[in-house]
């Protein structure tokens, strides 16, 4: 899987976009192309996809943590870390939804 859009990602309506603000907006997603929701699902959609980059950067710090934790303490919270490591792989393509 290639690298996602840069981010920060910036939700507008119901489009997604990526880069700065200030350059040119490159389109990541638009969460009015299903047309079974409305559109305040819509738009709470994009809002979620546009924090997915922060989202990601988060819980991979978090599991930095969670390693050095268990290096020094003996083993944490494994069904945790086990979702926290799953989501992690699903969201960078290396394991299919």
């Amino acid at each position: 899987m290639s690298d996602y859009t840069p981010g920060p990602w910036h939700a507008g309506g119901t489009t997604v976009w990526g880069g700065p603000v200030t350059s040119a907006r490159m389109t990541v997603a638009d969460t009015a192309c299903c047309g079974s929701l409305t559109r305040d699902e819509d738009e709470a959609n994009a809002v979620l996809i546009a924090a997915a980059p922060e989202l990601l950067k988060a819980l991979v710090d978090c599991m930095a943590d969670l390693d050095h934790y268990a290096n020094t303490h003996g083993p944490g919270p494994d069904k945790r870390r086990d979702a926290a490591i799953a989501a992690i792989a699903r969201a960078k393509g290396e394991v299919k939804a």
